[in-house]
C-alpha cells in the first residue's frame, strides 16, 4: 500500500497539480487521504475543469491554530477543572519553556512541533500533574509510540471534530490524551 501512494504521490507531483503544493503532499500520512485526492483530480481532469476548488487550509499547514471546539472543552473542563492553558490562541507566551499547572488543557498547534508539546505534557505529568491533550490521531509516528502509549488513557472521539471557527470537519480524527490522574469518563 505504501509503494502505491508513494507512486500516486509522485503522479500528482508531475502533473498540472497546481493546488497542491509540497507542504500538502508531505502532509498526507495516510495512504486513502492520497488516492481520494488523487481520484478526485482525475475526476476533475476527465470532465475538463482545470481549476479545481479546494480548501488548501484543510489540507496544508496553512494554520496549525485550531480553536477547540466549545462542547468538547467544557465537558472536558467539567471533568478535570482545568487551571492552565499553555497554547492559547493568539498568544505570544512560549508555553513550552515554563512550568504548567496542576490541571492543564492543551490543544498544541497542528504541526511539526506538535511532538514537542506532547513530551512535554508526559513531563509535565511526571511531575504528579494532570495534562490533557487534544491531538491528530496518528498512530503510526514515533511520537505516539514513545509519549502517548505512556498516557493513562487514551480517548478516541467518535466522528471528525469541526474546530471552532472552521469551515470543514478536521481532515483527521482527533483524540484525547490525558497524562496523569483521571477521574473518569465524560
Amino acid at each position: 500500500m505504501y509503494s502505491e501512494a508513494k507512486a500516486a504521490t509522485h503522479w500528482m507531483k508531475t502533473t498540472a497539480c497546481s493546488w497542491l503544493d509540497s507542504v500538502t503532499i508531505a502532509l498526507m500520512e495516510e495512504p486513502r487521504a492520497v488516492f481520494s485526492l488523487l481520484r478526485h483530480y482525475k475526476r476533475l481532469s476527465r470532465t475538463g475543469q482545470q481549476n479545481m476548488s479546494i480548501n488548501k487550509g484543510l489540507f496544508t499547514s496553512a494554520s496549525e491554530h485550531w480553536a477547540t471546539p466549545k462542547a468538547v472543552y467544557d465537558a472536558l473542563d467539567a471533568e478535570f477543572h482545568f487551571n492552565d492553558d499553555p497554547c492559547p490562541l493568539h498568544s505570544d507566551t512560549d508555553g513550552l519553556t515554563r512550568s504548567w499547572g496542576t490541571s492543564t488543557f492543551v490543544n498544541p498547534p497542528y504541526g511539526r512541533e506538535v511532538r514537542k508539546w506532547v513530551a512535554k505534557a508526559y513531563r509535565e505529568s511526571q511531575q504528579g500533574k494532570l495534562v490533557v491533550c487534544l491531538i491528530a490521531s496518528r498512530t503510526d509516528t514515533k511520537m505516539w509510540h514513545e509519549y502517548v502509549m505512556r498516557a493513562s488513557e487514551i480517548r478516541f472521539l467518535r466522528g471528525r471534530l469541526k474546530f471552532s471557527g472552521a469551515k470543514w470537519n478536521a481532515p483527521f480524527q482527533a483524540v484525547v490524551v490525558i497524562f496523569g490522574r483521571t477521574k473518569g469518563r465524560w
